[in-house]
């Protein structure tokens, strides 16, 4: 198995193959395993309503990508696609969302249940009529344990800050999580209030990732210039 898949590594990446690479491809049916990934790969992004991101990933050879596609710019029509690395970025930076967005449910106790008949048969109605249920929170955290309250003033707010992430993606999950604990106590949160929740924050990419949660709709920003969970 190691060596079949060093060989489609090899074909993605476009790298010249040995002639023993050429019978490992011949009798391990290498296009046929690469065609059955890409069909998966594919079928996993349109599951989640990101075709968009399906011809540029296609046309990387990166880790994780699809396989070959039509380049951007090529004729068709259509709008030529995301380069193959703002496509995964962008990708990246949607997972990290969505994350951010189901803790955040679940902290709150709402369950989105992926086999409601076995796991949740009281929400069965719920869940045909594609409603989310949402349990009592101290249901749905019994396992997890009680979570300590948020400070209510500020210099105990500063006693437990945590770091800032130094990575994109976990300074996202984190600022999501962030604003939907602040919001759901206290309602709309500003920018330098988020920031001061983390030790040395930098305001102004705060403020960054903040207009870029609300430009994938993860964050609704009010006229006021604070905002709420999207």
């Amino acid at each position: 198995m190691t060596g079949i898949y060093n060989v489609l590594e090899k074909l993605r990446r476009g790298e010249p193959v040995t002639s023993k690479d050429k019978l490992i491809h011949e009798q391990g049916l290498v296009s046929v395993l690469r065609q059955l990934h890409d069909d998966l790969d594919a079928a996993v992004l349109a599951a989640y309503g990101w075709e968009d991101v399906i011809p540029p990933l296609r046309g990387s050879a990166a880790p994780g990508a699809t396989g070959p596609g039509r380049p951007a710019g090529a004729a068709g029509g259509a709008e030529a696609p995301l380069p193959p690395a703002e496509a995964e970025e962008e990708l990246l930076t949607r997972l990290v969302a969505l994350n951010a967005a189901r803790a955040a449910e679940e902290s709150r106790g709402v369950v989105r249940w992926l086999r409601p008949e076995f796991q949740c048969p009281a929400g069965l109605a719920a869940a045909e009529a594609g409603a989310e249920r949402e349990l009592p929170l101290a249901t749905a955290t019994a396992a997890a344990g009680p979570k300590p309250a948020w400070p209510k003033t500020l210099p105990e707010q500063f006693q437990v800050q945590p770091a800032w992430p130094k990575t994109l993606p976990e300074q996202f999950q984190v600022l999501r999580a962030a604003l939907a604990e602040q919001a759901a106590r206290g309602g709309p949160v500003g920018i330098d209030q988020l920031a001061q929740a983390f030790a040395r924050a930098p305001r102004a990419k705060v403020a960054e990732l903040l207009d870029t949660l609300a430009a994938l709709g993860h964050a609704c920003r009010l006229d006021d210039g604070r905002y709420l969970p999207g």
